[in-house]
C-alpha cells in the first residue's frame, strides 16, 4: 500500500564531512529505470562502479533482488574505484556492508547505511540515497547521494573522494545508457 506522501530523504549534506552526488535526466519511464536499479544481479553488464552487490537476510543469508525491503542487509562486493568496466588497477576494488534503511517500490526511492557491527557510528557513518523522479512524458529524474561523517570520513575522503564522485557518474550515466537502451530495443 502507497502512503500519500513519499519517505522522505533525512539526511541533509551539512551534516557530514562531505558528500558524493550523481544525477542523469533519463529518456524512459521510471518504473523501468527502478526495475534496472533493483536487479543488482545485472549490475556486472552496465554498471562500471558498483559491478557486484547481493542482498541478505539479517542471518546473512543470500536472498533475490525481489526481496529488497528494509532492515534486510546489502553486502556491495565489487567496487570499482575509479570506475571501470574491465578489472581495476591495483588497489582499484572494495567491498562493503549495508544495512538497507528505506525502500519504497512506490516512490522509486532507496537507502542504506554502512554497516560494520564493531565499529562505533561516531568514528564513520555513510548513507546512501537513490531516488526516482518520473519527470511526465516518459522521462525519469535519477538523484544519488551519499553523506560520509565522523573521523575517517576525513581520511576516506582525503583517499576516495574524486574516485567516489567518478563512481556515482559513471553510474549514472551507465544507468542513463542501460534505460535508455532497453526503451530504444521496445520501440
Amino acid at each position: 500500500m502507497a502512503d500519500s506522501q513519499p519517505i522522505p530523504i533525512p539526511v541533509a549534506p551539512a551534516e557530514g564531512v562531505f558528500t558524493v552526488r550523481g544525477s542523469a535526466t533519463i529518456d524512459a519511464p521510471t518504473d523501468r529505470v527502478w526495475s534496472i536499479l533493483t536487479d543488482f544481479k545485472s549490475y556486472p553488464q552496465w554498471n562500471p562502479f558498483t559491478r557486484s552487490q547481493t542482498l541478505y537476510d539479517t542471518n546473512k543469508n543470500p536472498l533475490p533482488d525481489s526481496a529488497l525491503a528494509t532492515d534486510l542487509f546489502l553486502n556491495v562486493s565489487r567496487v570499482h574505484l575509479p570506475p571501470t568496466m574491465g578489472e581495476p588497477g591495483l588497489f582499484g576494488q572494495a567491498s562493503t556492508w549495508e544495512k538497507i534503511l528505506a525502500v519504497s517500490h512506490e516512490d522509486h526511492r532507496m537507502a542504506w547505511e554502512f554497516y560494520m557491527p564493531l565499529m562505533p557510528k561516531w568514528l564513520l557513518r555513510a548513507e546512501r540515497w537513490q531516488v526516482l523522479t518520473d519527470l511526465g512524458g516518459g522521462k525519469t529524474r535519477y538523484d544519488t547521494f551519499e553523506v560520509f561523517g565522523g573521523p575517517i570520513a576525513y581520511l576516506i575522503k582525503w583517499v576516495h573522494q574524486q574516485n567516489l564522485k567518478d563512481g556515482f557518474k559513471a553510474m549514472a550515466e551507465a544507468l542513463k545508457a542501460r534505460a535508455e537502451g532497453a526503451q530504444a530495443e521496445e520501440s
